[in-house]
């Protein structure tokens, strides 16, 4: 009897433990689901930050080339043309609050601007015909920052603020 109230308990605490792992599973996968909205949602944004700096472009007379346009070695987010020079864009979109224009600017460092100078040459060795076509003879590359507020508001209302920064290379 005393053998059997034991084996009880026994699967009673094993039944317990297997209860609070699967507890603890499904605490990990929601975990994994938050941080994989919080990816989307900052992907989002950096995607709505790419489609509002490639309209400003359009509007100041950039003939948009290729949007995340993407090798091994890494992407670049705009490839335009801006009468006979090839640009290529580093599009920095930040949330706010606590975050200003001057963060987004500089987190494109220097390293960040040497390889997007790798990029653009790769770009240009495989778009030559093209670009000759269009007769290209200077590169450059431009920063441009995204701000974005939610405005407190019954609404909701959104703000964005743009700063271009052209010939990064030569500041």
């Amino acid at each position: 009897m005393k053998l059997r109230i034991l084996f009880l308990r026994a699967i009673r605490f094993f039944k317990r433990i297997l209860l609070l792992d699967g507890r603890i599973a499904q605490v990990q996968q929601l975990g994994e689901r938050i941080a994989e909205k919080n990816i989307s949602l900052n992907r989002s944004l950096a995607v709505t930050g790419e489609r509002r700096a490639a309209n400003y472009l359009r509007q100041k007379g950039y003939q948009i080339l290729n949007r995340n346009w993407s090798v091994p070695e890494g992407e670049l987010d705009i490839v335009c043309r801006y009468r006979n020079t090839l640009v290529a864009v580093e599009v920095k979109t930040r949330k706010a609050p606590g975050s200003n224009m001057q963060d987004a600017l500089d987190a494109v460092t220097t390293d960040k601007v040497k390889r997007i100078k790798k990029l653009l040459a790769h770009y240009s060795y495989n778009n030559s015909r093209r670009l000759k076509a269009m007769r290209i003879k200077h590169t450059r590359i431009d920063v441009i920052g995204i701000i974005h507020r939610t405005l407190p508001s019954p609404l909701k209302k959104h703000s964005w603020q743009l700063t271009h920064l052209e010939d990064i290379d030569s500041l």
